[in-house]
């Protein structure tokens, strides 16, 4: 299904076709279309339901068609993009040089995936993202964001950072209605003040 507005809506209704199919490197093996906007002149990439560009996991274990997938026994939101931060909030930090090839994660891309989390977020001075923004969208408690917050400003260590993006999950739903509602993009770039290791 093609969306009926693209993000260059500004008021005026969008006028959609497919320009283009194009293979995915990263992520799900499905072809990603791209979408042409008649009225605003400009070109967009659909991504599947919680992909993001550049993104080998999703952000909610859904379907390609969107649906809900039935866990069996791990926990919510093992297997998507927070699963860097879950580890480290278990004290599973990732070896800083694989062994098996080059699909083991690392240490980097650990920290780099908790550094995108904690941009996305707010918990980091330099993400755009601010109290009101987390808390209103996500409908979490404000408390909740302070004490993720703090968490982090005490200590940029990958286990306090895990543990911070941790809170701000824990009253989550892992649903497609929770991240729509959020228009979740990744944010890229690591702040000054923290060091993977």
């Amino acid at each position: 299904m093609l969306p009926a507005l693209g993000p260059c809506h500004n008021g005026k209704k969008c006028i959609l076709h497919i320009k283009d199919r194009r293979d995915r490197k990263t992520g799900p093996p499905v072809p990603l279309l791209v979408l042409c906007c008649h009225v605003h002149h400009c070109c967009f990439t659909l991504y599947p339901p919680v992909h993001v560009p550049y993104g080998r996991k999703p952000m909610v274990l859904l379907s390609l068609s969107g649906r809900s997938v039935v866990r069996d026994r791990s926990p919510p939101f093992h297997g998507t993009q927070f699963q860097a931060a879950l580890d480290a909030k278990r004290g599973n930090i990732w070896p800083k040089e694989g062994f098996d090839g080059h699909q083991q994660p690392r240490r980097i891309s650990q920290f780099r995936h908790i550094v995108r989390l904690c941009i996305l977020f707010g918990l980091w001075h330099e993400g755009n993202n601010t109290i009101d923004d987390v808390v209103s969208v996500l409908q979490i408690a404000g408390m909740d964001w302070q004490r993720a917050k703090k968490r982090v400003e005490r200590s940029s260590s990958l286990r306090n950072s895990g543990h911070a993006v941790y809170q701000i999950l824990k009253p989550l739903r892992e649903s497609r209605s929770v991240w729509a509602r959020a228009g979740v993009g990744i944010i890229g770039g690591a702040p000054k003040c923290c060091k993977p290791g």
